[in-house]
């Protein structure tokens, strides 16, 4: 995972990192202070309507201690892919190939919806 080391909450209106997964599409904005990367990384995931500048304060508290990376699947946040019948079971998985294109073996997951 290559993360921005610099954060500022303008940031967050940044176009995100696009991975074309299957026929799917994944947005993310990855954030980390060197002294962390070794730390169990906290990833959130939006919910509908939301967007990663919804998380902007949460950001700056766990990127004092971890990296910290924000990820749309499809029909969440930002993500203009919208797909009314994923399942909780598909979108696990997409969220395990994220991790596994990415080279993630752990996350701390935190969601809003």
């Amino acid at each position: 995972m290559e993360y921005t080391r610099a954060f500022s909450p303008r940031m967050l209106d940044a176009e995100p990192v696009s991975i074309e997964f299957g026929q799917w599409l994944l947005q993310y904005q990855a954030f980390s202070n060197p002294a962390n990367d070794h730390r169990t990384p906290v990833v959130f995931l939006s919910g509908a309507f939301q967007n990663f500048r919804s998380f902007r304060h949460e950001v700056e508290v766990f990127l004092q201690d971890f990296p910290v990376i924000l990820l749309d699947l499809p029909s969440q946040g930002s993500n203009p892919q919208l797909v009314p019948d994923l399942s909780l079971e598909d979108m696990a998985c997409l969220l395990k190939g994220f991790l596994d294109v990415c080279g993630i073996e752990r996350i701390n997951l935190i969601g809003i919806s």
